[in-house]
């Protein structure tokens, strides 16, 4: 499960950065320069049809992904067996309560922002918290389904 995050991290990282096309300064490809919101070699602002990905899927749906996980996750995590074997077979660090009350409160203050870079602001921030989550998650971060090999991994 490790190198699926890593691999997550690796692709929400690369999007954000237009997968290094500013620094680097390579040109968008024609498909993206003609369907895509920003122009951007990016897959979250791409437009297919008349249908904006970054409204359809990473707006509403990852929006209610992130909050379920944030709040619904930690509630059930102590209380419900079949959650916590969910969480303790796929590793999934559980949020202590302080990192929702901080995404509650980055919420709350996000609109009082400057408009041109408020979603960067929020996503940065809750990029912190990702990292802050796996740092010190509400559970032990260890399968204890399966016996491990200490010395092989």
């Amino acid at each position: 499960m490790g190198v699926l995050y890593g691999l997550v991290y690796v692709w929400a990282g690369g999007e954000e950065v237009s997968w290094g096309q500013r620094l680097i300064g390579f040109e968008s490809p024609e498909y993206f320069q003609n369907n895509n919101d920003q122009q951007e070699f990016t897959f979250h602002n791409l437009v297919i049809g008349n249908v904006k990905l970054d409204e359809l899927i990473f707006g509403p749906v990852l929006s209610y992904f992130i909050l379920a996980y944030l709040i619904v996750l930690p509630v059930l995590w102590p209380r419900v067996a079949w959650v916590q074997r969910l969480v303790s077979r796929m590793i999934i660090p559980v949020p202590q309560s302080y990192h929702a009350m901080f995404a509650l409160v980055v919420t709350v203050i996000i609109p009082f922002l400057d408009e041109s870079r408020r979603w960067e602001v929020y996503e940065c921030i809750f990029a912190l918290l990702s990292l802050a989550i796996f740092l010190n998650p509400a559970n032990p971060l260890v399968d204890t389904d399966r016996p491990r090999n200490l010395v092989n991994g």
